[in-house]
């Protein structure tokens, strides 16, 4: 065994002087890194805010620069573009001139990107390369870039749309001036890195020369919710590591730039420090003066206690220690004199100790008493008598020496000297021994020249036995005498302690076995073979030669009686012995001789059992079954404790069994439930009123396994409750059954609105109770079905059998009831509303639209699904007063009867203002006041409305918030958009509509259409005006643009369209083709 090394800081004084330095030195160490923490962030934020403000600089003079030039583009638009669509050259030159501090060169592209004219001139008649795609041009300026080639500078586009002709008007801005600035703001510390860079894209501009990679750097806004801002750590090819910080260009559409400073992190580190190391240095200092004054306080107050560890740790090894010379008298003082006690103790107690040392078994304590006794007293004969629980004898345990082997038991009142060492006297002494008498233990008859001696083992006041020393050859001496009498006190609380471990083992073997049975029983996979188990357990436990279960038939359902069941005798003995009044469910039998039993002796005939314990396993307060145990020999003791865990293990079997049944119950119930829940779903999503029928039909049919349903409807014309609909065989009578609310049973369930549950048909003389009983049937439940506080009719389920239905039947078709009632008031309200949508809806869309000479029309209309509502979308064409040709296309926000009739009024409105001789403008002003007043802040109304004069080719148009319509010209096949000249209507009243007038060429083509074509969905994409555009640019008869269309949209949105979509085409024909 290796030898301890006693350290002069590991013992209880250098403990005490660690643990005040570690508390000194952990405060220090807290309050040092708070303080240094605080000035560190101040340093960190006063360096980032430098750098912030670089970037913010650099970020606000491309913002002021690039902002400037789109405005300057959008104001020249309309003056570089004339209405007529040609290009004024010397205005382009003019606008250059006036601005090429700003532009490089400036181009005019048509609607579909193709160059019409640049200044500086430019060879060639098209584009040069790196122009931006202008497909998405509008009045509002957009920026675009190309990223230079090496080290070039990018190219940056300004691009904005004319109002009227759809021509785009592209800048090439100059950015020497954004790299000057970046250069400054590089240049003013060294290795100072200033860039601009494309977010999540390459690097566009950078100061001073210096490289970075764009895909090195790492950002962290300073913000969570605003990420314009915050730091940036990268890499850069001559500094390595670099921090700084980004500022977000804004406010620029369609450009995404980050200005980026950044100084090499040495150097932020650097200044860093130089504000830090004060406060450093100064706690430092301090924090070193603190910890020596502790240290040294420390060890002088603990100094007195060194030599008591150092004694202690010998004590610890084993060792005699010499007692402490005691010279103070304070509290260590006080504390060595209690350690001298301790010790003196110690020394006379160490051969004991080491012998009685981890002996838990009460066999080895035994031995391990005799084998001390031998050392304390080597040539005396020793024996070990323990008290019987009975207290009326003691059993020898334990000798030592062959003569002291001679009689086993001892009566406790044979011998005087037993009373007096287990009454408390005292300890026997040698001669009452000598006078005891022969029979001894056959050594007291050979007392002679020696002496006996006996002592009690006693633990607290109570004796449990008594150690017995002869010495045959001299007399015990006082010394061992007295080793004897403290070693016996010991040698009681061994066995004391042992006899505690056997009673705590058995306690752990309990509770294990209880442990098992819970778990076996808490949610058995199959409960009849967990009862097998628990009955073997049950039986392990207590000793029996057989145990197990016996149970009822009807005990629990769905578990398997027979596979549970060990011995079906055990649960008729107990009916005997109930029928006797041997037995009741509030107690176990216990027979500890079966043939002493009446009830029983004839049953035990045959069987090998002698003694039989009966436990009942209830069910409520009844008994479904018994747990049975059997011993082969009669008189087998059974104390309360035993027949408590039989009990206790009773109960939680039959908890387990009506557990059980209550489970089946629910699952039932939960299966009833959950499949209502499911085609309550299911017909409520049903909108005709004969699949809501058919199955609400069906699904009560099944569940309560009917012989025949029938759902009756109130007729409110002929105020007569009807059936509507039945399964099952049912006569013609029932089949075309009819009362009026209040009579007969039906009538009374649809007028009181409670449910009937009838379990006997024939006590009835109502006329249906007789139709049912005329067809076998004998059960009926009929409930009402109520939908939104009315009756509505009465749904029925009928059986052949008697008393059929429970109460929970009840229940259960009220709650399925509610939800069917409801699913066909729905889709009788929705069959009604439908009828005169579908009436409205057909005088919205005209059937076919007028073939005026000159003209060829066609239109489209397409309605969002089968099952959708009527919606709002509409169109019309109609001849003016004046000769010319009304075309008009709308759009109302809603669906159904409401929307449906919305439309109708814009549509006549629209008709009667035209008639009256408004022209667009004004007519759609009138309709936008007339909506204001008559509808709700929720109206939303759309109209385009157009004016055509085939003769003249002129149109005259009014668009308030509608999609555009689109113009194509035949000869260019160039589209131009009519866009709208004014609001929504129904948003503001009072507000002023514009009209425009536009030219339409022989040949060319007018297409009108509703949202419902450009928001048609494919997955996250939309169908867009660009592929209008292509179905219109292909040309053909107005017909067939109108079916291209049509074509393309349902291919695109192949799984269905969302909305209803109408599309009107009108093609001016040109005589000459």
């Amino acid at each position: 065994m290796a030898r301890r090394v006693h350290r002069p800081m590991a013992g209880l004084a250098g403990n005490l002087t660690l643990l005040a330095l570690a508390i000194v030195g952990g405060a220090l160490v807290l309050v040092g890194a708070a303080a240094l923490g605080g000035v560190y962030d101040f340093a960190r934020r006063e360096v980032d805010a430098r750098l912030v403000d670089y970037s913010r600089l650099v970020a606000g003079e491309v913002e002021g620069r690039f902002s400037a030039a789109g405005a300057v583009v959008r104001d020249v638009a309309d003056t570089v573009v004339r209405g007529d669509g040609r290009v004024d050259a010397a205005a382009l030159a003019v606008a250059y001139g006036r601005n090429q501090q700003r532009f490089e060169r400036l181009y005019v592209l048509d609607a579909s990107g193709a160059l019409e004219a640049a200044y500086p001139p430019v060879k060639g008649i098209f584009a040069p390369a790196g122009l931006p795609a202008v497909a998405d041009a509008d009045g509002s300026p957009r920026f675009a870039v190309r990223s230079g080639e090496g080290t070039a500078a990018p190219t940056v586009w300004v691009y904005v749309s004319t109002e009227v002709t759809g021509h785009v008007l592209v800048g090439r801005l100059k950015t020497d001036a954004v790299a000057v600035l970046l250069d400054q703001v590089a240049g003013a510390r060294q290795g100072r890195v200033a860039v601009v860079l494309e977010t999540g894209g390459p690097m566009l501009l950078r100061g001073a020369g210096r490289e970075v990679v764009p895909g090195r750097m790492v950002f962290e806004p300073f913000d969570a919710d605003d990420a314009s801002a915050g730091r940036v750590s990268i890499w850069d090819t001559r500094y390595g590591t670099q921090a700084g910080a980004y500022s977000d260009v804004r406010g620029l559409s369609g450009l995404d730039w980050r200005v980026v400073v950044a100084e090499p992190h040495a150097m932020v580190l650097r200044d860093v420090w130089a504000a830090l190391m004060p406060a450093a240095v100064v706690m430092f200092v301090l924090s070193v003066l603190l910890v020596v004054l502790t240290y040294v306080t420390a060890s002088l107050l603990v100094r007195p206690l060194r030599d008591l560890e150092a004694r202690a740790h010998k004590a610890q090894a084993g060792a005699y220690v010499r007692p402490l010379a005691v010279r103070r008298q304070d509290e260590v003082g006080r504390l060595a004199e209690a350690f001298n006690a301790l010790i003196l103790r110690l020394n006379a107690l160490h051969d004991v100790a080491e012998l009685m040392a981890g002996a838990a078994h009460i066999e080895q304590v035994l031995d391990a008493i005799v084998s001390a006794l031998r050392h304390i007293a080597p040539s005396a004969r020793s024996a070990v008598y323990l008290v019987e629980p009975s207290r009326s004898r003691l059993v020898l345990a334990r000798s030592s020496g062959s003569s002291m082997e001679a009689e086993k038991e001892l009566p406790l009142t044979r011998h005087s000297w037993i009373e007096d060492v287990l009454g408390g006297v005292g300890p026997a002494c040698p001669t009452a021994l000598a006078r005891a008498g022969g029979g001894e233990a056959a050594a007291l008859a050979e007392v002679g020249p020696g002496s006996g001696f006996a002592v009690p083992l006693a633990a607290g006041s109570e004796a449990i036995g008594v150690i017995v020393l002869f010495q045959p050859v001299r007399a015990l001496s006082d010394a061992e005498m007295d080793m004897v009498r403290v070693f016996a006190a010991q040698a009681a609380v061994a066995i004391r302690t042992s006899r505690l471990f056997e009673m705590e083992h058995l306690s752990r073997r309990e509770a294990e076995v209880l442990r098992a049975v819970a778990e076996q029983l808490s949610n058995p996979a199959d409960l009849a073979e967990a009862m097998h188990i628990v009955g073997a357990l049950a039986g392990a436990l207590l000793g029996t030669a057989q145990s197990g279960v016996s149970l009822r038939e009807d005990c629990a359902p769905g578990v398997d009686v027979t596979a549970a069941t060990s011995d079906r005798g055990w649960l008729e003995l107990w009916d005997a012995l109930a029928a006797g009044g041997s037995a009741d469910p509030e107690r176990s039998v216990v027979m500890e001789d079966v043939a002493a039993v009446p009830e029983a002796s004839a049953w035990a005939l045959g069987r090998d059992v002698a003694s039989m314990m009966l436990v009942p396993l209830l069910r409520g307060r009844e008994a479904c079954g018994v747990l049975a145990f059997e011993w082969g020999s009669p008189g087998v003791q059974m104390d309360e404790h035993r027949v408590a865990l039989a009990r206790t293990i009773g109960r939680q079997m039959g908890l387990a069994l009506e557990n059980a049944a209550l489970f089946e119950e629910a699952r039932s119930r939960a299966t009833n439930l959950e499949t209502i829940f499911r085609v309550s779903q299911t017909v409520s999503s049903a909108l005709q009123s004969k699949v809501v029928l058919n199955r609400v039909l069906d699904v009560v049919q099944k569940i309560f396994s009917a012989d025949a349903v029938a759902l009756m409807t109130y007729d409110p014309a002929r105020r007569v409750i009807a059936t509507a609909m039945a399964r099952g065989l049912l006569s013609q009578e029932m089949l075309y059954f009819e009362t009026v609310p209040g009579e007969d049973l039906p009538g009374q369930v649809f007028e009181e609105r409670v449910p009937v549950a009838e379990g006997e048909l024939g006590s009835r003389e109502d006329r249906l109770s007789r139709l049912a009983l005329s067809q076998g049937l004998h059960s009926l439940l009929a409930v009402p079905l109520m939908a939104r506080g009315r009756s509505i009719g009465v749904l029925s389920a009928y059986s052949r059998e008697r008393e059929a239905f429970e109460p929970e039947d009840v229940e259960l078709l009220m709650t399925f009831a509610a939800q069917a009632a409801l699913a066909i008031d729905t889709a009788n309200l929705f069959a009604r509303e439908h009828a005169v949508a579908s009436v409205l809806q057909s005088s919205l869309v005209p059937a076919r639209v007028p073939s005026p000479e000159g003209l060829d029309i066609a239109s489209e209309y397409r309605v969002g699904s089968p099952d959708a509502e009527i919606g709002g979308d509409y169109y019309d064409v109609f001849r003016t007063p004046d000769g010319r040709w009304a075309l008009v296309i709308g759009d109302v926000c809603g669906k159904g009867v409401e929307a449906a009739t919305k439309t109708s009024m814009i549509k006549y409105a629209t008709r009667g203002l035209v008639a009256a001789g408004a022209g667009p403008a004004e007519a759609l002003a009138l309709l936008n006041d007339m909506v204001c007043e008559s509808g709700d802040a929720s109206d939303i109304v759309t109209v385009w409305l157009g004016m055509l004069d085939a003769d003249a080719g002129r149109l005259t148009y009014g668009n308030g918030g509608h999609p555009p319509a689109l113009l194509m010209d035949p000869a260019s096949k160039r589209i131009t958009r009519l866009s709208t000249t004014g609001p929504i209507l129904g948003a503001i009243a009072g507000v002023p509509f514009d009209e425009r007038e536009v030219r339409v060429p022989k040949g060319a083509s007018l297409l009108l259409y509703t949202d419902g074509v450009t928001e048609a969905r494919k997955g996250n994409r939309f169908f867009g005006e660009g592929r209008v555009r292509r179905a219109l640019r292909e040309g053909g008869t107005a017909d067939q643009t109108a079916t291209r269309l049509l074509e393309a949209l349902e291919e695109f949105a192949a799984l269905g369209l969302r909305d209803d979509v109408a599309v009107l085409v009108v093609r001016l024909v040109d005589s000459r083709a």
